[in-house]
């Protein structure tokens, strides 16, 4: 058997029929437990070697993916799209939804129910929260029901990124238990922090540290929930007096689309600057992820999340 087709072996997809995701909608990072998670890290790792070895596959010829975004995007747009035809898929891709039949009154409830008889899977990002859920439920009991995945809802939750990033810092520090992550920037707002820091909580001894100003601090539930995971939580306004503890120092950007004050937004944008002088208190070892840096192996995550459901 090659290295190309082995993950299409039958006891490869045993493996992943067993992860209780097949032909699921991913919606929320609630949904994992460790174990999952490391089912889709162990993927990755073989489809990133795989792609750097032949470039792409057929596991998922004759499949269509619609990217159906509300929201601009290019990381994960493109990621998307890119996953789906390395995998050897094809994709229907909605990114100006005011070209769509959107413009012209369609609700979300009629728009998926009519991609849906088109596709075999729908990734969606949508500025409300809670938009992506519902999209779901409208294919609940519709005869052309495809799975759905949350690309980014409003300031809820970003799950595939929170996938990519713990990926990441797993490639760059090999062990993620013990770890001290220290986040940094629009918390209130960012659905990759929200999502992120839940998925860091199903490891063993971590401790993360939230650095924002007070309008942009962690929601309290959200903190709540963390500490009851076993996560060790601390809030500071300060990134110089926490950033030498950091085993990884997430920057996320100040969201201007989310202010509806421009004043506000001008006032809070550079709050947290990460320069050479910040880096040079920092560990020598310390991995940085920041929005503007996002890392190539972004694909193999998506690519992984993908072939659990739709193979």
């Amino acid at each position: 058997m090659s290295d190309q087709t082995s993950l299409a072996s039958p006891a490869g997809i045993s493996m992943f029929n067993g992860s209780g995701f097949m032909g699921k909608n991913i919606l929320s990072v609630s949904q994992f437990e460790i174990e999952h998670l490391e089912q889709i890290l162990a993927m990755a790792r073989d489809m990133a070697a795989m792609v750097g070895r032949f470039g792409s596959t057929d596991l998922l010829k004759g499949k269509i993916l619609t990217t159906l975004f509300y929201e601009p995007s290019t990381r994960t747009f493109s990621s998307f799209v890119a996953a789906m035809q390395r995998l050897g898929g094809t994709v229907i891709p909605i990114q100006n939804v005011q070209y769509s039949s959107v413009s012209k009154g369609e609700s979300l409830r009629d728009t998926v129910r009519t991609l849906a008889a088109y596709c075999n899977v729908i990734a969606m990002r949508h500025p409300e929260v809670g938009s992506v859920n519902s999209a779901a439920r409208a294919l609940e009991a519709y005869p052309y029901k495809v799975p759905v995945i949350n690309a980014g809802d409003g300031t809820g939750e970003h799950p595939t990124q929170a996938i990519l990033d713990i990926y990441t810092i797993q490639q760059r520090l090999t062990e993620i238990n013990g770890c001290h992550v220290v986040m940094v920037g629009d918390l209130k707002n960012g659905r990759t922090v929200h999502s992120l820091a839940h998925l860091l909580a199903l490891y063993d001894n971590i401790t993360i540290t939230f650095v924002s100003p007070p309008a942009l601090c962690m929601p309290k539930e959200r903190i709540s929930a963390l500490r009851e995971l076993g996560c060790i939580v601390f809030e500071s306004e300060s990134l110089e007096d926490v950033i030498e503890y950091a085993d990884v120092l997430y920057v996320t950007r100040v969201q201007k689309e989310r202010f509806s004050d421009p004043a506000e937004y001008e006032r809070l944008k550079l709050q947290y600057v990460v320069g050479a002088e910040m880096l040079n208190i920092a560990q020598p070892k310390m991995v940085l992820i920041s929005f503007k840096d996002k890392q190539r192996s972004c694909n193999s995550s998506r690519l992984a999340a993908k072939y659990l459901i739709d193979w």
